[in-house]
């Protein structure tokens, strides 16, 4: 698809401009970006200043309960002054996919520690380092158990022990749930792991599918 009409089909999907937006930042958090209108190619916003850059990568996820919905991924392809703190900024509309409430690859549930390390939390933390408990696992996405407060953008690192093999990933928090005796059940997308070890989550998954309905697992991304 060409600019053009990926900005048409984000356009079709996006509230009536302008509207104010939260969108999932690469760089770890949220941003929010205020949407004023679009040239040919590109959407106009104005958003904080010291919260983008260009090139900066940003997405905007919209869910049903179900899991159904959108992600709009977006760059930060021209940025300029407009007052204090603020930038005006011009967005090209990366990729456009869809969601339907099923994953796209199974997840294998298991029952590990494993070892994060926050990378960027918009929570402060005494200590960034912490255990966690794995319930399930593929090379795109995961979930844990933990007593530890996260929040939808945060970044991670993640070692975890599957199958007596190390498996060392980096992730995003994508959904946290009230889970048993005051923990919280995280939901994370994969963003960075090795080949070898993606092969090795994706075997596993296959052959130890885990269940659950979108409510259920929290909604995480779903892709048609």
């Amino acid at each position: 698809m060409t600019p053009h009409q990926r900005l048409e089909l984000a356009l079709g999907i996006l509230a009536e401009l302008p509207t104010a937006l939260e969108v999932l930042s690469d760089d770890g958090g949220s941003v929010t970006i205020e949407l004023a209108g679009h040239d040919n190619e590109m959407l106009h916003a104005l958003t904080q200043r010291s919260r983008v850059r260009l090139g900066l990568g940003l997405r905007l996820r919209m869910r049903t309960p179900e899991g159904r919905g959108y992600d709009v991924d977006m760059s930060v392809s021209e940025l300029f002054f407009h007052s204090a703190g603020v930038a005006a900024v011009h967005l090209t509309v990366e990729r456009v996919r869809r969601f339907n409430g099923n994953r796209a690859t199974p997840r294998a549930r298991v029952d590990d520690l494993a070892f994060v390390g926050v990378l960027y939390s918009s929570v402060p933390h005494d200590d960034p380092e912490f255990d966690v408990r794995m319930v399930d696992v593929s090379p795109d996405g995961m979930a844990f158990i933990t007593d530890r407060r996260l929040a939808i953008g945060d970044l991670l690192s993640v070692m975890a022990t599957i199958d007596r093999k190390l498996i060392r990933m980096r992730a995003r928090v994508l959904h946290v749930a009230d889970a048993h005796y005051g923990r919280n059940r995280v939901g994370c997308e994969v963003t960075s792991i090795q080949g070898t070890e993606r092969a090795q989550l994706a075997l596993k998954a296959a052959l130890e599918e885990a269940d659950g309905s979108a409510h259920q697992r929290g909604g995480l991304p779903m892709a048609s």
